[in-house]
This record gives structure tokens, C-alpha cells and sequence, in this order.
């Protein structure tokens, strides 16, 4: 970029953008990508049903403001991919406004290198704002900045240079050099954070400045080795037509405690079983490779553990706490649930023996009632209305069961719950 410091950052920042991604905006960024590729309405089906997510708190089942299923949830198998792809639509929308050239999204971090005067940032931050609005989508912006730091870089238009970016009370750590790791990432620890301090830093110079504290977290986890600036030397890539080879992956536990090499044993299975063979082609060292997976911690298996058995625990607590009747739930005209409040409850209404000289209007009748307070407080009053004849009026319902009782015909009634108020 030429005169660098005749221009300024421009950096905005999405606002809850997982959560806020509307299946509109998902249809909207698929109709955009059929632009570029192919996509069929099977494959669309697939990754709209994806979408789907429900939530469960204390077993309970959780709603949507707007009664909706789709969602693109943070850690979701595919939530970071469908997050990039309609940041990528975001990127066209915005290019509208701003070169494509001189700005970045990752994630809902936004960054723009633009040129211009205070009334002129100004309205390219209201132009911006207004895309994001028409998206349904609320953002923050800082514009007209010299200085300015994205994800873990510190970029600086005024001195032209560049270097590594971390929070004033950020804790740097480390895996400790004796930990339960496989030897090889151990190893390698000290040479990767060199490299990426390296590609941090935009000379040597910032680089020492910067060391010092890198330094230091990794002699407190046990390493003994310096950390060494390496110079950036960005070669040009020439793409190759080079077949992707299928290679079939074996992950197994890795643990200091096992002296077994578990991984020279696999690969002498393998030659041992499909050399010389006709499926020594697709079974072979260049198509099985082995690489170990790291164990959980102490403190992570008992954490596991503890919540397997809470989680029982307290289900039987809610359970229990979900009904008091008298000879526990056998006893309980809604299986166990009678102190749920805020409920929509159903009553139907069987007749066991119909008596053909009587006129019957229907052989079964359900009535839908509401509680704002428990179920079983409503259920006395209903209770109340069928044993007293003064109060048969009171309901639908013990209008139903005075005409049965008057007509001597048996009939049961099934109590169930039909919806509850949202959370």
C-alpha cells in the first residue's frame, strides 16, 4: 500500500453474531453462493435441517423468542463453516462501500484500511450501519484510527510497522514440558512460538521487545531452550495438479505410563498383513498413518464423573419435587407432575361401559383447561366441583361428569399436560 499514513483503520465488530445469523440471512448468503457453485436442493435440505438445535435446562425443554428451530450455535459440528459463509456475503455487501482489497472479516471481527476525511468516515460508517441494519444485524465501529490492534496483532499506519498483541492482564501459558503430552509437540513447543512471534513482528527489533514475556512463560513450563527471530521470506506458491491421496487415520490414546510403542506395532500389523497382497494398494504405510490423541486431564475426569452422578441425582430431586401425593406417583393424576405451575393441562374424558338406553352425545369428550399456579391446586377445585352438586356449573368439564353422574355411566379421566409458558 502506498502512503500509509494518509489512511486510517476503520474496524467494526458484529454483536452477537452466532445467535443473530436468521435463517432470512442463511437463504439470503445460499442464494448469493449459487452465484459461484453449484449447490442442490438436497444438499440445501441437509444443512438447513442442521440448523435445527434444541435446548434442555433441569430436563426441561427451552423455546425461542420467535418459536423458531433454526439456530447456528457456537461449537456446533458445523457452526464455525456456516459463520464464515455468510461473512463472505457480508464481505460482498460491504464491498459495495470499500475496496475488497483493503479489508477482512474473521469470524464477527471486521477490519478496513480506508482514506479520507473526518466527514467522509463519517458517512461511510452511516453506509455501513445501514447494511448491517438491512441484514437485521447490529455492529459497533471505530473508525478514523492510526493505531489499532485485530485478534493478536497491533498494526501502527503511523511508524509503518507491526507486532504481537495481547492483553495488558492476559496470563500467557504453556503446556508444562513433563505433562502427559506425545513427545513430538513437547518438542516442537519452543520452535512454533518463535515462528509465530516471528510472523508476528515486523522486524528483530520488535521482536526482542516483544520476547521477553513469551520468554519467561515458557522457562516456567519447563523448557530450556532460547527463542530465536526468524526471518519472514514469503515465497510465491506454484499450485500443483497433484491427486489428494485418501489416507485412513489411527488416533490413539497417548499416555507416558504405557511403554508399549503402540504406534511401530500398528504399522508392522499392517506389513504383516497386507504386504504382497491385492490389497496392498489401498492398505500400506503411504495410506495409513498414525497419529496420538491427547488424553483428558486428572481434573477433567473427575469433573466428568461428578456431573454423571449429580446429573441422576438430581433428576430423582426433581422428580421427586414435581409431585407430593400420597403413595408417591401411582397416586398422582399427572404421573408424577402435579406441582408444575404455569401450564396448559388436558382432560379427557372416557366413558369404560357405554349404555345404550342412554343418549350419549359423544362416547368421549376432551376439555383444555389453564394454571397459572400448580396443577394440583387446579385439580382440587376440579375435584371440589365433582363431589358438589352447587358447584357443577363451574367448569365445562363438571358440567360433563354431573350429566354422566346423573345418567349412571362410569368414565375415567386421563389428566395430561398439553404445553407450558415459555421461560
Amino acid at each position: 500500500m502506498e502512503n500509509k499514513k494518509s489512511h486510517s483503520f476503520f474496524k467494526f465488530d458484529i454483536v452477537s453474531f452466532y445467535p443473530s445469523i436468521s435463517q432470512t440471512l442463511f437463504e439470503k448468503t445460499i442464494a448469493w453462493c449459487k452465484e459461484y457453485i453449484s449447490i442442490s436442493e438436497e444438499e440445501y435440505s441437509i444443512i438447513l435441517n442442521a440448523r435445527k438445535s434444541f435446548l434442555f435446562k433441569d430436563f426441561e425443554p427451552w423455546r425461542k423468542k420467535n418459536d423458531s428451530l433454526f439456530d447456528v450455535p457456537m461449537g456446533a459440528y458445523d457452526g464455525a463453516e456456516i459463520c464464515e459463509l455468510v461473512g463472505l456475503f457480508i464481505l460482498s455487501k460491504l464491498a459495495e462501500v470499500i475496496p475488497n482489497a483493503f479489508l477482512g472479516l474473521y469470524r464477527d471481527d471486521g477490519l478496513a484500511i480506508v482514506k479520507g476525511s473526518g466527514p467522509q468516515l463519517e458517512r461511510l460508517r452511516k453506509k455501513v450501519f445501514e447494511i448491517f441494519k438491512n441484514l437485521n444485524l447490529k455492529v459497533t465501529i471505530e473508525a478514523n484510527m492510526k493505531k489499532c490492534d485485530f485478534l493478536d496483532v497491533l498494526f501502527d499506519l503511523n511508524n509503518q510497522t507491526y507486532k504481537p498483541f495481547r492483553k495488558n492482564n492476559q496470563q500467557i501459558l504453556y503446556i508444562n514440558k513433563e505433562s502427559n503430552h506425545p513427545r513430538t509437540i513437547t518438542k516442537q513447543l519452543p520452535g512454533m512460538i518463535s515462528k509465530r512471534l516471528s510472523d508476528l513482528s515486523c522486524s528483530k527489533k520488535v521482536f526482542d521487545e516483544e520476547t521477553p514475556a513469551y520468554q519467561e512463560a515458557i522457562r516456567n513450563a519447563g523448557y530450556s531452550e532460547e527463542l530465536e527471530f526468524e526471518k519472514n521470506e514469503y515465497k510465491s506458491k506454484v499450485s500443483k495438479n497433484r491427486r489428494s491421496r485418501k489416507i485412513i487415520w489411527f488416533n490413539p490414546p497417548y499416555c507416558q505410563t504405557v511403554k508399549t510403542k503402540v504406534g511401530k506395532k500398528f504399522l508392522a500389523l499392517i506389513d504383516k498383513h497386507f504386504k504382497d497382497t491385492k490389497l496392498e494398494k489401498y492398505f500400506n504405510r503411504s495410506t495409513i498413518k498414525i497419529s496420538h490423541s491427547c488424553l483428558p486431564n486428572l481434573d477433567n475426569i473427575i469433573s466428568k464423573h461428578n456431573k454423571k452422578i449429580l446429573v441422576k441425582e438430581i433428576k430423582k430431586c426433581n422428580q421427586s419435587s414435581m409431585c407430593n401425593c400420597r403413595g408417591g406417583i401411582n397416586n398422582c393424576p399427572m404421573n408424577g407432575k402435579c406441582l408444575e405451575n404455569s401450564l396448559i393441562y388436558k382432560a379427557e374424558v372416557e366413558i369404560t361401559k357405554p349404555n345404550p338406553s342412554k343418549k350419549i352425545t359423544s362416547p368421549s369428550k376432551t376439555y383444555i383447561g389453564m394454571a397459572s399456579n400448580t396443577f394440583k391446586e387446579r385439580y382440587r377445585n376440579h375435584t371440589l366441583s365433582f363431589r358438589n352438586e352447587k358447584y357443577q356449573n363451574n367448569t365445562s368439564l363438571s358440567k360433563h361428569i354431573w350429566d354422566l353422574e346423573k345418567k349412571e355411566i362410569p368414565y375415567r379421566i386421563t389428566w395430561t399436560i398439553a404445553g407450558k409458558a415459555p421461560k
